[in-house]
């Protein structure tokens, strides 16, 4: 995989310093994590500004490559954040599945990834985010079943990666190698 986001970096002439992350699903007996709302009716659940939350699913970091995504031991519920929405809408690992996003506070306006402080204090920067479900399909008896097992992440803080996104051919081949790097991923595992 080392290799794969090396190579990914060096077909964009290492301009944008791309950094990878898969998150696969976790089941947490207690976690706290999602902020707490302000009205909340279950306000003695609330630590630090977080709720907290027995018996859940998130989404833990399992491997990285790069310096400049998010840190390695960052944790997510399926509610927060580009991770979070790829993971529940995911229905296959392809360019239409992928949810990605351009941070910059000018196009983010209105924009709640639901992130707590800390959170956000880890993601600072990053400029661009791309989010792609992990699809597993298993051939059952009558049928195949397919199963979201995490997503992959590809991150820059570099300014100049927001037109990958904002442009829509570019946004198209950008999606294509991430969805390329999903599927030697899934193959691996």
């Amino acid at each position: 995989m080392k290799e794969l986001a090396i190579k990914f970096n060096e077909e964009y002439d290492s301009n944008f310093d791309f950094s990878f992350s898969v998150m696969l699903i976790k089941t947490s007996i207690f976690h706290c994590l999602e902020p707490a709302e302000a009205n909340s009716l279950d306000m003695q659940f609330v630590w630090k500004g977080r709720r907290f939350s027995f018996f859940g699913k998130v989404l833990k970091v399992v491997w990285d490559h790069g310096s400049n995504g998010i840190p390695p031991n960052y944790r997510m519920t399926l509610n927060q954040g580009i991770c979070g929405k790829a993971f529940q809408e995911g229905k296959e690992t392809n360019t239409h599945n992928i949810v990605g996003v351009t941070l910059l506070a000018e196009l983010l306006k209105g924009h709640n990834f639901k992130l707590n402080e800390m959170q956000k204090k880890s993601v600072q920067g990053i400029v661009i985010v791309a989010s792609c479900p992990l699809v597993i399909k298993d051939k059952g008896v009558d049928r195949q079943r397919k199963e979201v097992i995490g997503v992959l992440n590809v991150e820059s803080r570099s300014f100049d990666s927001a037109r990958l996104l904002l442009d829509e051919n570019a946004r198209k081949i950008f999606f294509q190698k991430i969805t390329n790097v999903a599927n030697i991923y899934l193959n691996l595992h």
